[in-house]
């Protein structure tokens, strides 16, 4: 399975994200995928300079993608549902902004508004 970075499209059509920022859409191929920063995960979501916070830290505006941890969460795909869990990330996992504890599973549906971090996903299936 390849990695995939948001904003490239590879024409699979397992399960599909909207990148509200980017307005781009991806699609990621596994019954379970891996979304983080690092390089290995299927879904990654890098830093990137159109990622600017809108809010200031003490330091100065935060890419957003640094929010993201290096393994944030997985994605599973059954017969019955998909469903999220967050693996302990340090920025969070939001489902229609309702935070996933780590341990926790959550279903998704398309039209779901997955944050990572800072990286708003809408789940397009």
């Amino acid at each position: 399975m390849g990695q995939t970075a948001i904003g490239k499209n590879i024409g699979c059509d397992f399960m599909r994200f909207f990148d509200k920022i980017t307005e781009k859409c991806v699609d990621v191929e596994g019954e379970t995928i891996t979304v983080g920063r690092q390089p290995g995960n299927d879904l990654l979501l890098p830093p990137g300079e159109n990622r600017i916070a809108l809010y200031g830290y003490p330091s100065g505006p935060v890419i957003l993608g640094q929010t993201v941890s290096r393994h944030h969460a997985k994605i599973h795909a059954k017969d019955w549902g998909t469903y999220i869990e967050d693996l302990g990330s340090t920025g969070g996992t939001r489902v229609n902004e309702e935070y996933v504890r780590k341990g926790v599973v959550r279903e998704i549906k398309p039209g779901d508004v997955i944050r990572f971090g800072s990286y708003v996903l809408e789940f397009k299936g």
